[in-house]
């Protein structure tokens, strides 16, 4: 008999389609690139979890937290600066509605980094494209891998096997091994949910296409360069050389800034692995 009954990777997602609408205007606030110091921290006084996070923040060694302590949100936000207050607020935000901890194999921390570093490549690689664009790539980077903290919620068990998988065969790519288990893979789940959240196509069509690096369709520019992004955040602080993407040259990215990416990626490292360790300690 025919059905059209969804795969029971997108039944299973009801719950988190809609995005509550607090998280979803704090998330328009954020890439909002006109918004000033009093007005980011206006917005965030709404989010009392993510500001408590921020202070922590602000006054933790990580910050080189001493002297007097920080206790306003906009002292916050001016100690710790614009791009650390919104690739913080975008991660805490996103994931406001989803339950991991059921699926014991997946690493909160490694997913915070991974999206962390993937961001901060992705704007790195984009500055000379331009601002707005270089802002758009850094928030489609932190949330590159949402799909895979949402199927650790929504599949837990099934998601726990895959992980365990890809734990004894590190050279599986994951994508392969999610769609080999649950016919999807974690940069689908993330663009269908997404694209559900209301977000912008650019970031719908980035978060889905940025794992396939021969797609040319809308945004592709922008999916080139988080998929290139991604691959250095895998590879940041490793001894091995960046192999230069031909699609980044394609849009103006060089050779040569390629590799000053990913050299500049793998000192900076460190710090947003203590980072995400501090947030979730």
């Amino acid at each position: 008999m025919v059905t059209d009954a969804p795969p029971l990777w997108r039944s299973g997602l009801e719950r988190v389609l809609v995005l509550p609408h607090d998280v979803h205007h704090l998330l328009r606030a954020l890439v909002d690139d006109d918004l000033d110091y009093p007005a980011l921290a206006k917005v965030l006084a709404y989010h009392p979890t993510i500001c408590a996070r921020l202070l922590a923040l602000a006054n933790s060694a990580w910050a080189n937290g001493h002297g007097e302590a920080v206790t306003s949100i906009e002292r916050c936000c001016l100690k710790l600066g614009m791009n650390v207050v919104r690739a913080v607020g975008i991660g805490l935000a996103v994931m406001k509605p989803f339950y991991p901890g059921k699926c014991r194999e997946f690493d909160l921390r490694r997913y915070w980094v991974s999206g962390m570093l993937t961001g901060q490549a992705a704007a790195q690689l984009a500055e000379p494209l331009g601002g707005r664009l270089a802002q758009t790539v850094r928030t489609a980077g932190i949330l590159h891998n949402i799909g895979i903290l949402c199927l650790a919620d929504t599949m837990p068990e099934q998601t726990q096997a895959v992980l365990e998988y890809k734990r004894r065969h590190p050279e599986i790519a994951l994508s392969r091994l999610l769609r080999q288990a649950l016919d999807c893979d974690y940069c689908e789940v993330g663009g269908y949910l997404a694209e559900h959240w209301g977000l912008a196509p650019e970031l719908v069509a980035t978060i889905a296409q940025h794992g396939e690096p021969e797609y040319r369709g809308c945004h592709w520019q922008l999916a080139q360069t988080v998929h290139a992004a991604a691959r250095m955040a895998c590879r940041a602080g490793k001894d091995e050389e960046w192999q230069t993407l031909s699609g980044l040259c394609e849009i103006g990215i060089s050779a040569e800034r390629q590799a000053d990416v990913y050299r500049r990626l793998g000192e900076q490292a460190p710090a947003v692995r203590e980072l995400a360790a501090t947030l979730f300690h």
